[in-house]
């Protein structure tokens, strides 16, 4: 026997050891070996294991039994196929035979060991993967037809009920597996649903689910025939006079039928609906009310039951099915007003008149009624039982007013276009129905009204002006009514702790709804909810939802809502809540405080002045003590640091106390942090003198720079940048600038130009600190110039240090700086970028040593001679360049003999690096003397057509550093006329590279001068031209995509953005390329100004995605015959274009959302052999694919509905991909590239799967066995 073998027989042994502690750990260390990658221990062994295993889940003692039952799904994986199957058929012996023995003495320990077998079966089911592996196979195989026979042959109701569960568990998870048993299963699922007498309504409910779980699974007839039977069933009830003339166990039977209808609803209702939707005119009489029913009729409960399940059925019709309200709109209007209706269904209950929310003559304030619960719930109706109890009650109207407002929310959050018919329906009625003496309905009374609210701030800029307008005037309409119900019911008595929790978050919503003014309401409202914070029995996280209710109400101070008594009673509330004992109370307390001060600080009133002074005290006290909870010790150092901020005049004699205690703070390590920010932004206030702590203060951030705590350096430097900035370092400041500067390297760039600056600022506040900095942060600023990472704008901090320090500095000393920088640049090894921020370093010390030898004249003329002499390497020419051109942008170098042919001799450089800084030179120096420069371009670029590429980025530069310039730019109207007209010349070419490079100088031509630039650019829009129309449409783009945008273009823009749009229809191919890409930009940068556009532009972007088979053609590659796709560019475009939409815009899509399902399902399926297709093509039509699955991903969130009900159609594609394998001969490339299509593929699959029944899905299955049959591609999925 091999040594695991025994290691496992010994464990099986001690599973029959009686004592209970032995057998446990024996069970943990058999669960520890299974769940290793597999044991082998002999077919004995195995067998012995399955028998000890099966036996220790019955064991007495419970923890042995359940780490027993947890055993069972590694176990099934591990043992031969042989023990698998039979351990699975003994799991379900006991459902099989439930009664085993009759007599007496066997029954109670029989069903004891069924029970513990189901519970058993249940769990294995439940650990057992989803997918195709062996474990599920034997499953299905095994435990399917056994459970089958238990439908067939067992009648006592709780097994069958357990067996019922069983098998609902096995369709739900591996209901893929098309086993030969389908049909049989629902014969007899539809027989036992059939036969089962209202006595048996656990079994109905059992059979319900397990039918709805079933169908997901089920295809054609077999589906059809358990829908028809379902609709038959409900179709055929005798109503006769109606639902009140059938007896109770008629009443029980037909709810059932009502629920399984609803159940199937949801699971196929996206496939189904239209036909299960025969049984709503069925349900609807199910909900007609006879006259005098409650008088007549002796089964109101079971009534009311069943309407509750008909509006559940029709809550699920507009959950699941989908389009239900545009091809089902008569029924919507009735499932509308049955709610309406059924939403004050109350028929046992007289609501009397003085229970009007609109009541004249109702108190305000309900704290002091000490007679409430008469008053609100009828008086006399309850005067024999003044101790109310609803449960106790046998009225079950509150479950139909439930049921009618659930379907309700439902309806306002899916059907957004119906916003306005719904609010007109049915808000009246919701805001009358607030005097509901029921909680929980009370409170989906109050759920309702806020979805409204929500959906309308959502849609509000979706819906036409009209529409908008009548809605918001619907709701402003009851918003007294609404807030009068709220006023009254917020801190009385009688309302329970639930229900103001549902006022406050409804207030909430309603103080961000457009077209709800909550103005008038304010001052009571302050005042209301300052006596829900002093309530003290009132729960701590309703406490908080108050807190979060008075910072949304602060926006209205703006509107002199508040009087100066309500905001000094305000304060004084917040001041005692902030001493509360609940931590989480006091710090919101706090944090409230921090806005009411910062609002009464705008709005100053000498009566502030005590209370002021007592939240000092109090912020003091919580800040200084030592046995307070940490998060409350913060928000007192914020609110000292608030109060000393705004309010050191009206607190006299405390601010130096309060700096000190501060200062003590900062040494302890839970609260520096959060000190030292505070203490800085008293510093930036400026009203308060720190001399107190100024010395001791810095010398503690100093060393805070040396921590490893990197908030706590940030926070550090940050406060003595304040310091300095404000005047207020004094001492020695050596410490301060050598622990500063050692932050000055590339690992943290971001804390290395704080640092930066703040030395620089150093410099100018403190003359003598320059020798300091020259010897501590000189050598780490000349370093941080060779790093990789200091590019773009990050060399600005080392242009400011280097122009600081050389001001300062003697004229030898000037020169060794620049020979400094020089060599860093020329290093062999030097990267472009180090070069570039050499170079930027060298302009900024010549510009700020002027008349110390070294100007930035002078510095050009040496580059120009060392150019023109040859007397550097390459290195010396592209550095010698690059300080041309940054000199040039500062100053104007046209006085520089021979600079333009020195650098114009450049372009001709065998070094595609002197080239490319040459024209990058060449437009940085002409940025300073336009007339004198582009005269000499323009006539080049004539006389040089090889040199056109280079000279046209020359243009691109000149037009950069214009912009930069802003209103000093030397541009001129003849300047833009003569550029634009060289830049439309040049464009008339087949080089895309041009013609991009030509679109990009307009594009920053219309950002300098957009009045000017766009209505040129449309005039020229409508040219015969091609590649004119290209370029407009590319330089509108550019521009609309630029930051730099100014709100003056974001207005001429506005007017021309149709014209360039409409180019998407344009009959060349790069024209519509172009166009495409502009609606992406828009949809990025400017959805709100393009919205209205929208509609009328999306069907020509549809169209753009239609694969045409016109556009293939074949070419010649080699010996090779290869397809072309001269369209799919456009196409890739267009999908990605489409990715932005239904990401930014979902709401215009939607109306034709399945369409645009259908066109995504296009672009993800293969039109043509890929194998027989040309690189390039291949390349975009995998980018292509990959846009298409990020897309339906979305889809899957923003439109689940859609998604499966087309799952059929979108699957397939996916499967399709995944199984895709390349020719044994396919390059590199071609497999990385099949790697990146499938990963998306896979990250595709994962987000569909969370879509509700998707996994049920047969397709979805075959998804799971491609997954399980590749362990890659397993791996990656469940990475």
């Amino acid at each position: 026997m091999s040594p695991l073998g025994a290691r496992v027989s010994g464990l099986i042994e001690k599973l029959s050891s009686k004592d209970k502690d032995l057998r446990y750990m024996a069970v943990s260390d058999l669960f520890n070996e299974l769940k290793a990658e597999g044991i082998s221990c002999g077919m004995g062994v195995e067998s012995k294991l399955c028998e000890s295993i099966l036996k220790v889940t019955e064991d007495p003692s419970s923890d042995v039994c359940t780490l027993a039952i947890k055993c069972l799904c590694p176990l099934l994986g591990s043992v031969s196929d042989g023990n698998s199957r039979e351990l699975v058929r003994r799991l379900c012996h006991m459902q099989q035979n439930p009664k085993g023995s009759t007599t007496s003495s066997t029954t109670s320990l029989t069903s004891k060991k069924a029970m513990f077998r189901s519970i058993s079966l249940k769990t294995l089911i439940a650990d057992v993967k989803r997918g195709e592996n062996k474990s599920s196979k034997v499953l299905v195989e095994e435990a399917l037809p056994r459970m089958l026979h238990v439908l067939k042959t067992v009648k006592e109701s709780e097994s069958l009920g357990e067996s019922l569960d069983i098998v609902t568990e096995l369709v739900k998870k591996f209901g893929f597996y098309q086993w030969r048993d389908q049909a049989d299963l629902t014969n007899s699922l539809l027989e036992i649903f059939s036969t089962t007498t209202s006595s048996d309504a656990f079994v109905r409910k059992k059979c319900i689910s397990c039918v709805s779980a079933l169908a997901v699974h089920l295809e054609g007839e077999l589906l059809e025939r358990v829908l028809r039977t379902c609709v038959d069933a409900l179709s055929q009830v005798p109503l006769g006079g109606g639902v009140d003339t059938l007896s109770r166990t008629q009443l029980v039977l037909l709810k059932s039928q009502v629920t399984c209808v609803g159940s199937l609803v949801a699971s196929v209702g996206a496939r189904q609906g239209q036909l299960l939707s025969q049984t709503i005119p069925t349900l609807v009489s199910f909900c007609a009310q006879a006259e005098s029913e409650q008088e007549d009729c002796d089964e109101v409960e079971a009534i009311c039951e069943l309407r509750e399940a008909c509006i559940n059925c029709f809550e699920a019709f507009v959950n699941h099915v989908k389009g239900f309200d545009s091809s089902c709109s008569d029924h919507v209007s009735t499932f509308v007003s049955l709610c309406v209706k059924y939403a004050c269904y109350d028929p046992n209950f007289a609501y009397d008149d003085d229970m009007e929310v609109d009541d004249e003559d109702d108190d305000m304030d309900t704290g002091d009624n000490e007679d409430d619960d008469e008053d609100d719930y009828g008086g006399s109706d309850y005067d024999d039982d003044e101790d109310y109890d609803e449960g106790e009650d046998d009225d079950s109207s509150w479950k139909v007013r439930k049921a009618a407002l659930h379907c309700l929310i439902s309806m306002v959050q899916t059907y957004s276009n119906l916003m306005l018919p719904l609010l007109e329906a049915s808000l009246t009625t919701l805001v009358g129905r607030l005097k509901e003496r029921d909680e929980g309905v009370k409170a989906e009374i109050l759920a309702a009204i806020q979805s409204f609210l929500v959906k309308l701030t959502e849609e509000a800029n979706s819906l036409d002006a009209a529409t908008r307008g009548r809605c918001f005037s619907i709701v402003s309409d009851k918003v007294p009514s609404l807030m009068k119900h709220i006023l009254k019911e917020l801190v009385g008595k009688s309302t329970s702790s639930k229900i103001k929790l549902c006022y406050i978050k409804l207030l909430m919503v309603a103080v961000g709804t457009p077209g709800v003014s909550l103005l008038p309401y304010a001052s009571d409202l302050l005042k209301q909810v300052q006596g829900l914070i002093n309530e003290g029995s009132l729960e701590t996280n309703i406490k908080v939802e108050a807190f979060l209710l008075l910072q949304g109400l602060f926006h209205l101070s703006e509107e002199n809502a508040y009087n100066t008594k309500t905001l000094k009673e305000l304060l004084s509330t917040l001041l005692a809540a902030a001493e509360e004992k609940s931590f989480k109370v006091s710090a919101m307390a706090f944090r409230t405080l921090f806005k009411a001060l910062e609002m009464v600080n705008k709005k100053w009133d000498s009566v502030y002045e005590n209370v002021v002074v007592d939240i000092y005290d109090m912020a003091f006290s919580q800040m200084t003590s030592s046995d307070i909870d940490l998060e409350v010790r913060e928000e007192a150092i914020k609110c000292m640091g608030l109060l000393l901020s705004l309010f050191p005049s009206h607190l006299p004699g405390r601010s130096d106390k309060a700096l000190e205690a501060l200062f003590d703070r900062t040494g302890s390590e839970g609260t520096r942090v959060i000190a030292v920010k505070t203490l800085a932004k008293i510093a930036s206030s400026g009203q308060v003198a720190m001399s107190c702590i100024s010395g001791k203060l810095e010398l503690q951030l100093a060393t805070y720079l040396k921590k490893a705590d990197h908030n706590l350096r940030v926070s550090a430097l940050s406060a003595l940048s304040t310091l300095v900035e404000t005047g207020q370092l004094s001492g020695d400041i050596t410490s301060v600038v050598e622990n500063s500067s050692n932050l000055i390297c590339d690992a943290d760039i971001p804390l290395a130009s704080t640092a930066i600056y703040m030395l620089c600022k150093l410099m100018n506040s403190h003359k003598n600190c320059r020798q300091l900095v020259e010897t501590f942060a000189k050598p780490m600023v000349l370093a941080l110039i060779k790093s990789p990472l200091v590019q773009g704008s990050l060399v600005e901090p080392l242009q400011a240090f280097f122009s600081k320090l050389s001001a300062s500095l003697t004229a030898k000393k000037v020169a060794d700086l620049l020979s400094t920088i020089e060599e860093l640049g020329l290093e062999q090894k030097a990267k472009q970028n180090v070069r570039k921020a050499a170079a930027k370093c060298i302009a900024s010390v010549c510009q700020a040593s002027k008349g110390k030898g070294t100007n930035s004249v002078d510095y050009a003329n040496k580059s120009i001679d060392l150019i023109s002499k040859g007397k550097v390497a390459d290195q010396g020419v592209v550095l010698s360049l690059l300080c041309l051109a940054e000199i040039g942008r500062l100053t104007d170098l046209s006085g520089c003999n021979g600079i333009e042919s020195v650098i114009l001799d450049c372009f001709q450089a065998s070094s595609e690096d002197v080239r490319g800084i040459a024209s990058y030179a060449l437009g940085s120096v002409c940025s300073q003397n336009l007339d004198h420069f582009l005269p000499m371009i323009f006539s080049h670029m004539e006389s040089h057509s090889k040199l056109k590429y280079l000279l046209l980025l020359s243009l691109k530069e000149v037009l950069i550093a214009s912009q930069a310039m802003g209103e000093q730019s030397n541009l001129k109207e003849e300047h833009f006329t003569s550029l634009q007209k060289v830049l439309f010349h040049s464009c008339e070419t087949e080089e895309e590279a041009i013609r991009i490079i030509c679109a990009e100088c307009q594009g920053h031509m219309a950002l300098i001068n957009p009045a000017l630039m766009i209505p040129s650019l449309a005039e020229h829009l409508e040219s015969d031209n091609p590649s004119w129309r290209e370029v407009c449409v590319s330089a509108f783009r550019d521009a609309a995509n630029s930051s730099q945008l100014s709100t003056e273009g974001k207005g001429v823009f506005q007017p021309f953005l149709e014209s360039f749009l409409h180019k998407i229809s344009d009959p060349d191919l790069k024209v519509q390329k172009a166009a495409i890409l502009l609606l992406n930009v828009l949809l990025h940068n400017h959805l709100d100004s393009t919205r209205p556009l929208l509609p009328a532009t999306f069907p020509m972007l549809y169209k753009c995605t239609e694969f045409s088979k016109e556009s293939l053609r074949e070419v010649q590659l080699g010996p090779f015959k290869q397809i072309v796709d001269d369209y799919l560019v456009v196409r890739r475009t267009a999908y990605e274009c489409m990715h932005t939409a239904v990401n930014k815009c979902f709401d215009i899509i939607q109306p034709e959302a399945d369409h645009f399902v259908d066109l995504v399902i296009s672009g993800a399926t293969d039109h043509y052999d890929t194998s027989k297709t040309s690189h390039l093509t291949l390349s975009d039509h995998y980018s292509m694919k990959m846009t298409c699955f990020g897309i339906l991903s979305r889809l899957g969130e923003v439109h689940p509905k859609g998604c499966m009900a087309k799952a059929s159609l979108i699957l397939p594609p996916l499967y399709k991909t995944l199984i895709q394998k390349l020719k044994s001969d396919a390059v590199k490339q071609e497999l990385e590239r099949l790697e990146e299509v499938q990963n998306a593929c896979m990250r595709c699959v994962k987000n569909l799967s969370t879509i509700v029944g998707m996994q049920e899905t047969e397709m979805f299955g075959k998804l799971m066995i491609s997954f399980n049959k590749n362990e890659e591609l397993l791996k990656k999925y469940k990475a």
